[in-house]
């Protein structure tokens, strides 16, 4: 069972988190051994105006039970950034340790695409965005240093890619 902790957010996040959510349990539904359930968190800009923080202290823990995170989005013009930012998706990713975050990119069995003589084959590719923000202006000397590190991995993570792929063995 794959247990996904829902946080839609704020503005945009609930709208697109929740047709995502319908996509994925048709998805459950049509494919064979992909049980999924959800978990629903209100927390954002609401839960702050209630309890005047983005999420409760446990959320971090909380969230360590759950296979994945769908997360929405984070903000409305009448709290400042730096309150939304950090006291949800900062206060998530580095409670976490999630300071990269890898998007899969493949074209679908299917699927026409938009990119001329390209077929399904030949699209596998990984976007690793870095996830800290760069948003710690008091600690620029500590975030240099973990950005360094951070590129590092990535670097290694990359590396392993494509040494595993020559090889051909499987992709983790």
């Amino acid at each position: 069972m794959y247990k996904i902790a829902v946080i839609p957010g704020d503005g945009i996040g609930t709208e697109v988190i929740d047709s995502g959510v319908e996509v994925l349990k048709a998805l459950s539904k049509s494919v064979q051994n992909l049980p999924i359930e959800f978990h629903q968190f209100d927390w954002g800009a609401e839960y702050f105006k209630k309890h005047g923080v983005m999420m409760p202290d446990e959320g971090v823990e909380e969230l360590k039970s759950f296979s994945a995170i769908y997360f929405g989005s984070t903000g409305v013009p009448e709290i400042p950034d730096h309150i939304t930012l950090w006291g949800l998706r900062l206060k998530i990713c580095q409670g976490l340790d999630q300071y990269a975050n890898l998007r899969p990119v493949r074209l679908l069995p299917g699927i026409i695409s938009p990119l001329k003589n390209v077929e399904e084959k030949d699209i596998d590719w990984s976007f690793i965005r870095e996830n800290s923000e760069e948003n710690t202006q008091e600690l620029v000397v500590e975030v240099i240093e973990v950005t360094v590190m951070i590129q590092q991995w990535m670097l290694l993570y990359l590396q392993g890619r494509v040494l595993r792929e020559y090889r051909g063995l499987p992709l983790k």
